[in-house]
């Protein structure tokens, strides 16, 4: 076989085979959901949110920035959070906890400066929270030396991550791809569920990414941003 067969093959054929395949069931396994045609395609990234769902990531920020109320109950929510105290525990109730104490106040070192010396764990819970109850998407990427030995873990912004998906709508699994980042348009990054983290609190069937507390909210939210810039217009023009 020649060189340029060769390289036909593994650069064009390939992928091509494979992209026909990704639809292709192999088995009787049931979806998780209707995945949309070309989910896992280039399209837009707001788009893709909204071929599952109401609302895209730029709508929810901008609700839980201008709307007093949520913006205050958000800011609530996170400072009772980040002030929690906790502690590490063994997960085998039988095992000596007085044996295991050395182990697990290192463990609470580490986990204090997980966000590296430039960012406190207060700081990175802080991230990590705004996200998850504007978006339903906490994100992180784990940084590692190259050795492999996680350094530390940096927040991600939910709102520039596109998921894929599976031929079942599942998560996929490495070394296959499962999380794009998008930005201006352009695709950043590639990475494996080794390399990044993306948790959702509010699950759901008929779609990868989680119900936002916000979307769930956002008939009352409109009226009530609607009610206030009535009653501003109304005090504006009639003021003396």
């Amino acid at each position: 076989m020649s060189i340029i067969s060769k390289l036909r093959d593994r650069y064009i054929t390939a992928p091509i085979l494979k992209t026909i395949l990704e639809g292709v069931k192999v088995d009787n396994q049931p979806e998780v959901f209707d995945v949309p045609l070309g989910f896992n395609g280039g399209m837009a990234l707001t788009n893709k949110r909204q071929t599952t769902s109401n609302v895209d990531f730029k709508t929810l920020r901008a609700l839980s920035i201008n709307h007093e109320t949520t913006r205050n109950a958000i800011n609530t929510r996170k400072r009772q959070i980040t002030q929690l105290d906790y502690e590490i525990v063994n997960v085998d109730p039988d095992a000596d906890a007085n044996a295991s104490k050395a182990d697990r106040l290192m463990l609470k070192a580490k986990l204090e400066d997980i966000g590296g010396i430039e960012m406190r764990f207060t700081s990175l819970l802080d991230r990590l929270m705004e996200d998850l109850l504007v978006l339903d998407a906490c994100v992180f990427y784990k940084q590692r030396d190259r050795s492999g030995k996680l350094l530390k873990i940096i927040p991600v912004d939910g709102a520039t991550i596109k998921l894929r998906v599976d031929q079942s709508g599942q998560r996929p699994q490495p070394p296959e791809i499962a999380y794009e980042q998008w930005i201006k348009g352009s695709l950043a990054a590639s990475l494996t569920t080794d390399e990044m983290v993306y948790e959702i609190m509010n699950p759901r069937n008929d779609s990868p990414y989680g119900l936002s507390p916000i979307e769930s909210l956002l008939m009352t939210i409109d009226s009530s941003m609607r009610s206030m810039l009535y009653n501003l217009n109304y005090l504006s023009d009639n003021n003396v």
